[in-house]
């Protein structure tokens, strides 16, 4: 079976907030979306089987979550997130991570890719339909 191409859209409002993300001193920063799923079997378009998300709600990180960011790195604490997907799985919906890339373009770094494992598992133990991940980034001109 082919798997599922998937897209994610983002409200407006939902958009202005994230990319207002960059605007962090040129230190990466995070937050959390609640977003909604639709399975289509045969997209009229592709003929094959899409997953789309649909932003519900945005959530900044918690300040008391909230533990260091540079232009490099940035972290925070677990608590907010466990609340996020116990909402998630109350309201069945998708819960998603984003974080910036400041000065730089949108990609997984190693280390994301090893943090975000982490925390996708956690929402697989909570019996979630998975956990989305998103990465905003902004190339530096001149």
């Amino acid at each position: 079976m082919t798997p599922a191409a998937i897209d994610v859209t983002v409200l407006g409002t939902h958009w202005s907030r994230l990319r207002a993300l960059l605007d962090n001193g040129g230190r990466e920063a995070a937050a959390y979306l609640l977003l909604g799923h639709a399975s289509i079997s045969e997209d009229p378009w592709g003929g094959g089987p899409r997953l789309r998300l649909v932003s519900h709600e945005h959530r900044d990180i918690p300040e008391g979550d909230r533990i260091s960011s540079s232009g490099r790195h940035v972290t925070w604490g677990t608590a907010g997130y466990m609340h996020l997907l116990s909402d998630a799985k109350a309201r069945d919906l998708v819960p998603a991570i984003v974080h910036t890339h400041p000065g730089g373009r949108a990609f997984f770094s190693e280390q994301d890719d090893a943090n975000e494992a982490e925390l996708a598992r956690t929402a697989r133990n909570k019996q979630l339909r998975g956990l989305a991940s998103i990465v905003l980034g902004r190339v530096c001109k001149g």
